[in-house]
């Protein structure tokens, strides 16, 4: 009998609440890697231990988009802590968002372009290039690069 994608899912959050607890973190910041993981199971109908980096990147894409950089930021910590705690399995988009090293201040997501076979499979567009945002403003955001056929 195989449980459900939901029961595994309340399972391991769960197990991830212990840990952010017995690893010592602060009440704001176990309160924000839990909202991050509850968000993120939302997101992909509670079936988040396999995630792929297309599905990763297109999160983290549409995030952007709606939610502070500081959100973005503690979700992406929060389900990196899950992978790496929960399901111990290492972090494997370690330059997903980076802190921009050569505009002090600043927080990029890095989209990357899909290999020439997954094109060929018909996957849709691509975005190619880096957003960036300075602050918590939107006039402040700015995307260099293309969305790509």
């Amino acid at each position: 009998m195989s449980t459900s994608p939901e029961a595994t899912f309340d399972r391991n959050y769960a197990r991830h609440l212990q840990h952010l607890t017995l690893k010592g973190l602060q009440p704001k910041t176990i309160e924000a890697y839990s909202r991050a993981i509850r968000r993120i199971g939302e997101r992909f109908d509670h079936q988040i231990d396999a995630l792929s980096e297309q599905q990763l990147l297109d999160y983290f894409t549409e995030l952007v988009a709606s939610h502070s950089w500081s959100s973005v930021k503690l979700d992406l910590y929060g389900l990196k802590f899950y992978y790496e705690h929960v399901l111990r399995r290492p972090w494997a988009m370690p330059g997903l968002i980076k802190y921009g090293m050569d505009c002090p201040g600043t927080w990029e997501i890095l989209c990357i372009r899909p290999t020439q076979a997954a094109l060929s499979t018909g996957l849709g567009q691509a975005l190619v290039g880096v957003f960036t945002a300075k602050g918590a403003n939107d006039e402040d955001k700015s995307w260099s690069g293309e969305a790509n056929p």
